[in-house]
């Protein structure tokens, strides 16, 4: 792939992302972790919470990127974000 060809790429990507953003209320955090941390066990809950609390049918709660070990982009439905922070908290992740 040639430079070109990977900046038209993020660019690509970068557009989609924002287009889904602007349909549903969304953001991202970051957060980091120990290795005993249960991150996906923190987003089911927030996802779950979601389902009986909010109705949306369908919650967003996933990793958008991995930064480094122990440091992870978590994106997802607005709402979410709140119930995320509580749930990382008791699932070990900071």
């Amino acid at each position: 792939m040639s430079p070109f060809s990977g900046i038209q790429l993020v660019k690509t990507r970068a557009e989609a992302m924002q287009y889904c953003s602007d349909l549903e209320p969304s953001g991202m955090m970051t957060v980091f972790f120990g290795r005993n941390a249960k991150l996906g066990l923190a987003c089911d809950a927030a996802r779950e919470w979601m389902r009986e609390r909010s109705g949306v049918a369908r919650p967003v709660c996933e990793v958008a990127n991995f930064l480094y070990s122990g440091a992870k982009v978590l994106g997802g439905h607005q709402q979410v974000g709140g119930v995320s922070k509580r749930g990382l908290k008791t699932n070990r992740v900071d």
